[in-house]
C-alpha cells in the first residue's frame, strides 16, 4: 500500500484496510482478494463525501499484489473512487511519473495487464 497526501488521513487509511483485511482472514480463513479490499476501502472514503458534518480524506491511496491472478494495481482517489491499472502515479509528480511510464510503453517494455 502506498499512499500520497496528508499523513493523518493516510494512517487512518491504512487502519481501515488492516482491520477489513483482519476481519475478513478471520470469518472466510483465508486472505482478503485485494479487488474485495479496494472497494471496501473505496466505499468508506467515499462515505466521508457525503455529508457536511465530517471532511473528506486528503489522501490516495495505491494498493497492489501478486496472486494467482498475476499483478494486481488500484488505486483510490479521495473521493472514493477506484480503479485498477497497469501502471500509475499518485502524488505531486505524478504527470511526470506517467510520462515516463508512457514512453517505456513506446519503447516496448511489456506491462502486465489486469485480469
Amino acid at each position: 500500500m502506498a499512499v500520497a497526501g496528508l499523513l493523518a488521513d493516510a494512517r487512518q487509511i491504512v487502519e481501515t484496510a488492516r482491520t477489513e483485511a483482519a476481519n475478513y482472514r478471520s470469518q472466510y480463513g483465508s486472505p482478503i482478494p485485494l479487488r474485495y479490499l479496494t472497494d471496501r476501502v473505496a466505499m468508506y472514503m467515499h462515505a466521508y463525501t457525503l455529508y457536511s458534518a465530517v471532511r473528506p480524506f486528503g489522501c490516495a491511496v495505491m494498493m497492489a499484489c501478486h496472486g494467482a491472478d498475476g499483478p494486481q494495481l488500484y488505486t483510490v482517489d479521495p473521493s472514493g473512487v477506484s480503479w485498477g491499472y497497469v501502471g500509475c502515479a499518485i502524488g505531486k509528480a505524478k504527470e511526470a511519473a506517467k510520462t515516463e511510464m508512457e514512453k517505456l510503453k513506446a519503447i516496448g517494455c511489456c506491462f502486465h495487464t489486469n485480469r
